[in-house]
């Protein structure tokens, strides 16, 4: 995700025919700018990371539906990981179970900057924000199987909610937030094209001086391959839900 937004983590109310209409779209635009500013409503650092060094564990279930609907049915996918934090000054480590870095953090007094590793320049989301701001509005190239694609990314604040209940824990002081993301590429020959849609919506949930409580993610894929003139698709879609199973200051 972006904002991992874990990828926050990217990141998200699908769109495209393949997967179906509906969804929980809160009208996140790839349009939209972001402001940055040095005072709002709500400091998101305190509710993005834990107030102290920390380890959250998650559980994670996934759905699957080979068929590119949004309907998903039977037992899902079952597994957990765990997001270690350290935080010095101005700057915060995320690792992984294995003690590997996944970001790095550099916090400034308007924005968050979210990197890879500490050569990296890293995606800005804006660190203090009222209700109805966009936080990350991203778009960037990549290559996939030879294929060239453009990937949107766009997050904002939904709205505070006093009190949110997960899996029998209650959690109060909550920021809902609600991110999309679009990836498109085509690559064109003699005889054949390809081309590649990804939607996907994300509704995160991240409770005061602990982090990431919830989030839920619905994704859709459809690869459109033309072969002299016949064209075949193959689509599928995907729901992700996350939950914090523990959350321990070290």
């Amino acid at each position: 995700m972006y904002i991992k937004l874990s990828q926050a983590t990217l990141a998200a109310v699908l769109l495209f025919s393949g997967c179906g209409g509906g969804g929980n779209d809160t009208g996140v635009s790839f349009d939209a700018t972001v402001n940055y500013k040095t005072s709002a409503a709500y400091d998101f650092l305190k509710y993005m990371i834990p107030s102290t060094n920390a380890i959250n564990l998650y559980s994670v279930e996934t759905y699957e539906n080979k068929d590119g609907e949004k309907r998903f049915k039977g037992d899902p996918d079952r597994s957990t990981y765990s997001e270690k934090y350290d935080i010095n000054g101005t700057q915060i480590t995320l690792r992984n179970g294995q003690d590997e870095i996944e970001e790095i953090y550099d916090i400034r007094s308007d924005r968050i900057v979210e990197k890879e590793d500490a050569n990296t320049s890293g995606i800005a989301i804006a660190r203090f924000i009222d209700p109805g701001d966009y936080m990350v509005v991203s778009s960037t190239n990549r290559t996939e199987d030879k294929i060239p694609i453009v990937d949107k990314v766009a997050c904002k604040f939904v709205k505070h909610i006093d009190t949110k209940m997960i899996d029998d824990i209650e959690y109060s002081d909550i920021l809902e937030l609600s991110c999309k993301n679009s990836a498109d590429g085509s690559n064109d020959g003699a005889n054949i094209s390809i081309k590649y849609h990804k939607e996907s919506s994300e509704s995160l949930y991240f409770a005061k001086d602990i982090g990431m409580v919830e989030s839920e993610t619905v994704s859709c894929t459809d690869i459109t391959t033309t072969l002299n003139g016949q064209e075949q698709h193959n689509a599928s879609c995907e729901k992700e839900i996350k939950r914090l199973v523990s959350h321990n200051k070290l």
